[in-house]
């Protein structure tokens, strides 16, 4: 199972909007440098943060959707606990 194109432009598409209202609420004027710094945000949400939680939590939920009990908000909220301890710390 592979993350989808559109799940990862949704990815990209928050980071940078959240950028736009932080410089919309902190009262800053929209510049080149400005939109050019929205390139780190867009690259770290993509490449190495949520998508490799996301993609975790996706091989984590099918696995437990094909062995284990039905799946709960419990079991979900299991999923990424353990997806968030994979990111911080890789061990397979």
């Amino acid at each position: 199972m592979i993350l989808r194109i559109d799940e990862a432009a949704l990815i990209i598409v928050l980071a940078l909007t959240g950028g736009t209202w932080f410089v919309y609420l902190k009262g800053y004027n929209l510049s080149v440098a400005t939109a050019v710094g929205f390139v780190a945000p867009a690259g770290v949400a993509a490449e190495l943060g949520v998508v490799v939680m996301l993609l975790h939590l996706k091989h984590a939920t099918a696995a437990q959707i094909e062995n284990g009990p039905p799946l709960t908000s419990e079991v979900l909220d299991e999923n990424v606990r353990d997806g968030a301890v994979f990111r911080v710390r890789p061990t397979r």
